[in-house]
C-alpha cells in the first residue's frame, strides 16, 4: 500500500521513541506485549511495554496486541467451539438458556440482549466466576450452566480462562509501571477476580427487528476486554474522538483489547473507555468471544489523583459490583422479538 515519504519519516521517528507502539493505519496500534509475558525482561522493558499501552488508552481507549502468549491454535479452539456450539439445534441449546438462570448466565437466543434498549442481532453464552470466595450480597453470585455437547466445553474454556486472567495481571503490571506505581500494585484488586466472558455468533442480518445491529454502541463495565474475533471484516466498529466508526478488523495473531469503565474511573477520566458497536456480517456467521479482565465483585475502584491530578473531574469511587449489576439487569429482554 502507498505511503507518502512524510508519513513513513513521522512513522519512523515515532517508532525509534516507542518500539512497542506500533501504529495501524486505521489508529488503533498494534502492541507487542512479549516483554510483558517473559520471565527473562526487564522492569525498564516492562515499563516501555506499559507506556505503549498507556498512550493508547489515553488516545483512543482500543488496542492490538501481539507476542500475548496465546498460540492460534489455542484461540482458534476457542472459536471453533463455540461454533461447534451455535450450530446445534435449538433444543438443544435451550437446555441451557439463560431463563433458567437467576444469575444471568447461559444461551441468549438472537434478540435477547439489548442495548440502549434495542434487540441485538446476535446468539450467546453468557459465563461468569463461579461461587468461591468472600462475595458479599451478591445479586448474581452462581454457578454457570455449561452443555453437555461439544464435548471438554469446560475444561477448555476453564484452560483459556486462566490464561486469560494471568494475561490480564501482566497487561495491568505494565500499566501500573507506566504510571511509576509498583509494579504489583494492581494484585490484590484482582486475587478475586469476578471475570465475565462472552461467547457470541452474529449470523447476518435478514429483517429488521427494533432497528437493532449485531451489538448496539455501549461501553464496557470493568478495566479490559480481550477480544479474539474470526475472519469477519467491517463488524466490530470503535467511536473515534472526532466520531467516526473506524473498523477493528481482524489481525492474525492478535487480540483486540479496549479499555472500559472501571480502567476511566481508576485514571481519573484519564483513560478512555470508548463506544464501540457490532455489525451483522453480510454474508456467513461471525464468532467472536471477549473475556472481561474484571477486579472482585466488592472491590471499590477510586480514582488515582496521581495518575491525572491536573485534572479535575467528577469522578466517584464506586463498587464495580454495583456498576456491573446496574448494567447486566437491563441487558435482556426475554420472550418474543
Amino acid at each position: 500500500m502507498f505511503r507518502s515519504k512524510i508519513f513513513s519519516k513521522r512513522i519512523f521517528k515515532y517508532q525509534n521513541r516507542f518500539p512497542y507502539f506500533t501504529p495501524f493505519r486505521n489508529q488503533i496500534p498494534i502492541i507487542d506485549v512479549s516483554a510483558l509475558i517473559s520471565l527473562k525482561s526487564s522492569v525498564q522493558e516492562r515499563k516501555n511495554v506499559g507506556i505503549a499501552i498507556h498512550k493508547a488508552s489515553t488516545h483512543i481507549g482500543f488496542f492490538y496486541i501481539k507476542g500475548h502468549g496465546f498460540s492460534s491454535n489455542e484461540t482458534d479452539q476457542i472459536l471453533d467451539l463455540q461454533t461447534k456450539f451455535f450450530n446445534l439445534p435449538l433444543n438443544e441449546k435451550n437446555k441451557i438458556n439463560m431463563i433458567n438462570s437467576d444469575t444471568f448466565r447461559g444461551y441468549q437466543n438472537t434478540g435477547t440482549n439489548v442495548t440502549l434498549g434495542y434487540r441485538d442481532w446476535h446468539e450467546a453464552i453468557d459465563l461468569m466466576r463461579e461461587n468461591s470466595g468472600p462475595f458479599v450480597q451478591n445479586p448474581l453470585q452462581g454457578i454457570n450452566q455449561w452443555p453437555e455437547h461439544p464435548e471438554n466445553f469446560k475444561s477448555t474454556i476453564m484452560n483459556y480462562q486462566n490464561k486469560m486472567h494471568n494475561l490480564g495481571n501482566n497487561i495491568m503490571k505494565g500499566i501500573a509501571l507506566a504510571n511509576n506505581l509498583p509494579e504489583h500494585y494492581f494484585k490484590t484488586m484482582f486475587n478475586d477476580s469476578f471475570w465475565v466472558m462472552r461467547l457470541i455468533s452474529y449470523p447476518p442480518r435478514l429483517h429488521d427487528i427494533d432497528n437493532g445491529i449485531g451489538c448496539g454502541e455501549h461501553t464496557d463495565y470493568g478495566f479490559l476486554t480481550f477480544v479474539n474475533q474470526d475472519h469477519h471484516k467491517d463488524c466490530l466498529q470503535v467511536r473515534s474522538s472526532t466520531g467516526e466508526w473506524i473498523n477493528a478488523n481482524p489481525i492474525p495473531g492478535t487480540f483486540v483489547v479496549n479499555i472500559g469503565d472501571m480502567m476511566r474511573i481508576w485514571s481519573n477520566g484519564l483513560y478512555s473507555s470508548t463506544l464501540h458497536r457490532v455489525q451483522h456480517p453480510k454474508t456467513g456467521v461471525r464468532q467472536s468471544n471477549a473475556y472481561f479482565y474484571e477486579p472482585g465483585f466488592d472491590v471499590v475502584i477510586k480514582p488515582e489523583r496521581k495518575v491525572n491530578k491536573n485534572v479535575n473531574t467528577d469522578m466517584k469511587p464506586i463498587k464495580y459490583g454495583n456498576h456491573l449489576c446496574s448494567k447486566v439487569f437491563t441487558n435482556f429482554k426475554f420472550g418474543p422479538s
